[in-house]
């Protein structure tokens, strides 16, 4: 990845793929990573022989990846970083856009081969955990801290007790 065309076999060499994968997490507002990690071109698989092989040059990425993610939250930070430059996409003209497409492009590439990989490999659960994963921080004592979940005093009224009750049970979606 980086500036240059990425042959499949470097992938698993990457130093960016190798820290999105890994068990720290990157915030989505690291520009200087995201802008690097995106800003590159991969020759997409045009069969399924291709597909294939791609597949296994990112198996043991993919299975870091699931290791990891739970407790790095990165998978919720592309998401948003997606997001985000999707929604600058819309603010752009179309001279100024054509990093923004090729990184939103490579964002939506990179979110695709995970969600695949993570509905062939686990369950329906499992997939909903690595969306809603929050990263997680140790503490210098050892304990272990979700980042993003402080406790928040909210009162509940009638009106939002449904509301919050969807929330709660997971029919958000």
């Amino acid at each position: 990845m980086g500036m240059n065309v990425s042959r499949q076999v470097d992938l698993a060499e990457n130093e960016y793929l190798k820290r999105f994968v890994g068990r720290d997490h990157v915030p989505a507002y690291n520009d200087d990573f995201w802008n690097s990690f995106l800003q590159y071109h991969i020759n997409l698989p045009t069969n399924s022989q291709e597909q294939l092989s791609l597949d296994s040059r990112l198996e043991s990425l993919c299975q870091s990846f699931i290791a990891h993610n739970l407790s790095s939250g990165n998978f919720g930070s592309l998401v948003n970083v997606f997001l985000v430059k999707v929604s600058e996409l819309l603010a752009l003209s179309d001279a100024e856009s054509t990093v923004h497409i090729w990184q939103a492009f490579n964002a939506l590439f990179i979110i695709r081969c995970l969600v695949k990989y993570m509905i062939e490999t686990g369950s329906e659960y499992q997939l909903l955990q690595h969306f809603e994963a929050l990263p997680v921080q140790s503490q210098d004592d050892g304990e272990v801290v979700e980042q993003g979940s402080e406790a928040v005093t909210v009162a509940v009224t009638g009106e939002t007790r449904t509301a919050l009750a969807k929330l709660i049970d997971g029919t958000k979606f």
